[in-house]
């Protein structure tokens, strides 16, 4: 036992720590879930690959264009100075090779087509996941918003019951209130205790939320 008259006043000890920080504003948030998401990124790459597919097998219907060299050193134990009014022991070549394709590949038709089908399946990809992760940020982000507000409002509400405790304590000193009136004062003032706290919480868990879909919560935790 406490040793505590109902008059004497109670002061909750309490832990208090500062909310995680967010960024200025939900688009801000958004545009660095969008920069920093490593499935984005996987799948861009996959893009680009399939793009340099499909240029690969159409560019094997264009014309090549290839420049070739020679060179060649004859030694001199074959004696072609005495047979020859002009040798040379070096000599070169350049020259240059045309491949025009005279009838198209349908292999490499259907190859190209496939790559296009496979390179637009990635890009729908892309444009849903970056959907999808804009809406889950803005979703955590207008969560925070909430969350703020119900803890303001726990906080008035506790206000408004620690108001009441003192005005039931008055009453009782003028005789004009009983001890079981200033006990459930006291047990709304706990409630609305309890409900603050929890408010604080929850408003902890969303700002953690959009942290996560931001890529930064490691970082706050250090």
């Amino acid at each position: 036992a406490l040793s505590l008259s109902p008059a004497d006043p109670i002061t909750p000890a309490g832990e208090q720590r500062d909310l995680p920080g967010l960024r200025a504003d939900a688009s801000t948030a958004v545009a660095e879930a969008l920069s920093d998401n490593r499935e984005i990124r996987k799948l861009e790459a996959d893009l680009a690959a399939k793009n340099m597919e499909v240029r690969g097998h159409r560019a094997a219907r264009l014309p090549k264009v290839d420049l070739v060299a020679q060179y060649g050193l004859l030694a001199k134990f074959n004696h072609y100075e005495d047979y020859f009014n002009s040798f040379q022991r070096h000599n070169g070549q350049v020259g240059v090779s045309i491949q025009v394709p005279v009838f198209a590949s349908s292999a490499d038709e259907a190859r190209a087509a496939q790559a296009e089908i496979e390179s637009r399946r990635i890009r729908f990809q892309i444009n849903d996941l970056r959907s999808r992760i804009e809406a889950n940020t803005r979703t955590a982000w207008q969560k925070v918003s909430d969350a703020e507000s119900a803890r303001e409002v726990a906080r008035l509400d506790l206000d408004l019951a620690r108001e009441q405790v003192s005005l039931v304590l008055a009453q009782m000193e003028e005789g004009r209130a009983t001890m079981k009136q200033v006990e459930e004062a006291r047990f709304q003032e706990q409630e609305r205790w309890l409900g603050l706290y929890d408010a604080g919480y929850q408003a902890e868990l969303a700002r953690f939320e959009v942290l996560r879909h931001t890529n930064a919560l490691v970082a706050a935790l250090r």
